[in-house]
Parts: structure tokens; C-alpha cells; sequence
């Protein structure tokens, strides 16, 4: 991971320029989560399970979301400071 954020340093962090940002880390994340979906099979889920199953997901996707916005404004905010 530090030859990728050293090799392409949009990817790198504003904080640790040898390690990856938390922007790309969450949408990665998010990307994961979006494509597994969990890995849970909704068909053999019932009722209460279903809605506990979507909730858990979407307060996933909102939690990368957030992050995400974290990271890029902190990467902003430490570039403009300079």
C-alpha cells in the first residue's frame, strides 16, 4: 500500500503521505458493501430479519458515506493550509 500512495499521491493520505486516505479507504469500502451486500441471502430471511438485515447495511453505506466526506474534507483542508 505505500508504493501505491507514494506512486499516485491523490490516492495518498493528507495526514501520512505513505499511506492510502480514508476517502478512498471508505468508498472502497462502501463499494464492497454495496456489491456483497452483506453476503446475506434475503429470500431465506423473514420479516423482523429482513428489516434488521437492511438497516444494519444502510447504517454501513451511511457510515462510508460519512467517512468519505470526513476524509476528503480533511484532505482539503490540510492541502489549502500550506
Amino acid at each position: 500500500m505505500k508504493n501505491l500512495a507514494i506512486k499516485y499521491p491523490i490516492l495518498g493520505s493528507s495526514i501520512d503521505a505513505t499511506k492510502i486516505s480514508l476517502t478512498v479507504k471508505s468508498a472502497l469500502g462502501l463499494i464492497v458493501i454495496i456489491l456483497v451486500g452483506l453476503g446475506v441471502n434475503q429470500v431465506d430471511l423473514t420479516g423482523i430479519t429482513n428489516d434488521i438485515v437492511n438497516a444494519v447495511e444502510l447504517t454501513l453505506k451511511l457510515g462510508a458515506v460519512l467517512i468519505s466526506i470526513y476524509g476528503a474534507g480533511r484532505k482539503l483542508l490540510t492541502k489549502y493550509k500550506k
